[in-house]
């Protein structure tokens, strides 16, 4: 078991910081506690309102890895859902079904809608109705998808990557 090079776990604090919005001088992890790493600390310090020493005490410690852990909560990914995990109506989502998932794909579909020209302006309403079923029938046609109209597990996957890349597009 390696242990842990303290100097190198707040260098590696400090450089996450400075990556995510703190005005920091950005450090290189190197585990040694040089002058650029003494400036970061002092800088720092100065951000939360610390005495600007340059040496990380307790206080600035526990500053730092608050710092550090707040900037990787807010930083993380989303949490994913998997509609059809669970035994959902045999698997599939089909004309006339009424369920709070079908809010979902229709929001989807009115998102991407404007990626997808030829995709209708979709109505919200939790009912999987004809116009639903056509927009489906198009993404499908659209992805190479078998063409049924009806939201199965690999269609959701591909709506699902659809939205994903429109909302995220670099």
């Amino acid at each position: 078991m390696t242990e842990l090079n303290p100097i190198y776990e707040i260098q590696e604090y400090l450089r996450t910081l400075s990556r995510y919005g703190y005005e920091i001088p950005l450090v290189i992890p190197d585990g040694i506690y040089g002058s650029l790493t003494g400036n970061a600390v002092r800088t720092f310090q100065q951000l939360v309102g610390l005495p600007q020493t340059g040496r990380v005490d307790y206080e600035t410690w526990q500053a730092l890895r608050a710092a550090y852990e707040e900037v990787l909560r807010l930083s993380a990914r989303s949490f994913p859902i998997y509609p059809f995990e669970e035994k959902l109506l045999e698997g599939k989502i089909t004309l006339g079904n009424e369920l709070p998932l079908i809010y979902i794909i229709q929001i989807i579909l009115r998102t991407i809608g404007i990626a997808y020209q030829n995709l209708d302006n979709q109505a919200i309403t939790g009912i999987y109705d004809q116009s639903t079923a056509e927009n489906v029938r198009d993404f499908q046609r659209i992805n190479g998808l078998p063409i049924t109209g009806d939201v199965d597990k690999e269609t959701w996957n591909r709506l699902a990557e659809a939205y994903n890349k429109y909302l995220n597009k670099a």
